[in-house]
C-alpha cells in the first residue's frame, strides 16, 4: 500500500469516527423515543399522607381524567371524612371537578374509597401528579379535633 492510499485511508476513518460520535447521541434520543430502553412502567409513588395513607396498589388514573384509589385510616380512632371540603388538584393546580368518597365515617384501619372526576385528561402511558387536601375530624370523649392531610400521588396513566 502506498503511503498517498494510507493517508486517504486514515482521514476516512477519522471523518467516519468523527460521524459516528456525532450521529451516537441522535441515534440514542431515536431508539429512547422509540421506547428501546423502556423496561418497565413508572411506579405508583406517594408523599406527605401522615394519618391517611393511600393504598398505592389500587390507584387507578385513567385517561378521561378519572382518579380511584383506596386509604386506610391510619389515625388511631374513628375519622368522619369532610366530603365538600375535600380538594384533588393537578400539577398545575387545576382542581377535579367531582369528588367522592365512601363511606364518610371510617374506623381506624378500616378503608374508604374516594373517587374524582373532571380532572385533566392526559394520554395513556402519560405520568400524573395529583395533590390532595383531605379534611376530617375525630371524636375522643367530648373533644372533636379538625384535621386536614395533605399528601400526593404520582403514576403512570392506564
Amino acid at each position: 500500500m502506498e503511503k498517498s492510499e494510507k493517508i486517504v485511508l486514515a482521514v476516512v476513518a477519522v471523518a467516519l469516527v468523527i460521524v459516528l460520535l456525532f450521529l451516537a447521541p441522535f441515534l440514542g434520543i431515536v431508539l429512547w423515543q422509540l421506547g428501546v430502553f423502556n423496561i418497565g412502567s413508572t411506579p405508583v409513588t406517594s408523599s406527605g399522607f401522615a394519618k391517611i395513607k393511600p393504598q398505592l396498589v389500587s390507584a387507578d388514573f385513567e385517561e378521561d381524567g378519572t382518579f380511584s384509589a383506596l386509604f386506610t385510616n391510619g389515625a388511631g380512632t374513628t375519622i368522619t371524612l369532610n366530603q365538600t371540603g375535600i380538594v384533588v388538584s393537578d400539577a398545575s393546580g387545576l382542581k377535579c371537578e367531582t369528588v367522592r368518597i365512601e363511606p364518610a365515617s371510617v374506623s381506624a384501619g378500616d378503608n374508604f374509597r374516594l373517587t374524582s372526576s373532571g380532572c385533566t385528561a392526559l394520554s395513556q402511558e402519560d405520568t400524573y401528579n395529583l395533590a390532595f387536601s383531605i379534611p376530617y375530624h375525630t371524636t375522643i370523649g367530648n373533644i372533636t379535633r379538625e384535621r386536614t392531610e395533605n399528601g400526593k400521588i404520582r403514576g403512570l396513566v392506564e
